[in-house]
């Protein structure tokens, strides 16, 4: 699904999710607070989880064009999908990620397609080829290997002679998925811990100036 649908969408789906909290947690308020500053506690309660999904959602949108730029990978929205390759190529998907394909950058046309499951090893690709829609008759089934230095492809019946060929000890495809995944793993990870801590202190600071009113807070 294109970008514009997918923000309308999770912008729909975090609003009623945002009320919805927002309600409990008002809820929650009524019963258990004391009467003073209750029906300012009920406000700000309800406008609580509205606060953090929301600063949680920007500041990981954030970080994802952060990583993207700096992996060199797709921004994680959308239909479309890049893992970075070695050498200047380029793994991808359009809509369906099972389908994958291998360009060059700043190069015309898809080098290989059709591809189901992939491996890096040093600046070798290697991968299997059974997209049956995607991709030639004579290649379906097939196991590749492009070097990325020379921009040679070979093409083997099955992974017994490709590991021969190349002399690997074990030759451990992924399927697309967990390989675009691999990539940015880590690093989303580490950005959700900073997006979520960021998510906290803005609902800290929120209830602060709720409560106390900007001039204490100054103080």
């Amino acid at each position: 699904m294109g970008i514009l649908f997918t923000f309308v969408f999770w912008l729909i789906i975090l609003a009623i999710l945002s009320a919805f909290l927002g309600l409990i947690v008002m809820f929650i308020i009524r019963l258990c607070c004391k009467k003073e500053k209750r029906k300012r506690k009920m406000v700000l309660g309800f406008f609580s989880p509205g606060i953090a999904l929301g600063t949680y959602t920007v500041s990981s949108f954030i970080a994802m064009i952060i990583i993207a730029i700096i992996l060199d990978i797709d921004i994680g929205i959308g239909d479309s999908w890049r893992g970075k390759l070695p050498n200047g190529y380029h793994f991808y998907s359009i809509d369906m990620p099972e389908n994958g394909a291998i360009d060059k950058q700043n190069s015309s046309g898809t080098i290989v397609n059709g591809i189901t499951n992939v491996a890096v090893s040093e600046e070798y690709v290697f991968g299997f080829i059974n997209y049956k829609e995607m991709v030639e008759v004579e290649n379906i089934g097939k196991y590749f290997a492009l070097d990325t230095k020379t921009g040679e492809i070979s093409y083997f019946d099955s992974e017994e002679e490709l590991v021969q060929e190349y002399n690997l000890e074990e030759l451990v495809l992924q399927d697309n998925n967990s390989f675009y995944w691999s990539q940015r793993r880590i690093a989303y990870i580490i950005a959700s811990i900073v997006c979520l801590t960021i998510a906290v202190i803005a609902v800290f600071l929120f209830w602060k100036v709720g409560l106390w009113g900007i001039g204490k807070l100054k103080k």
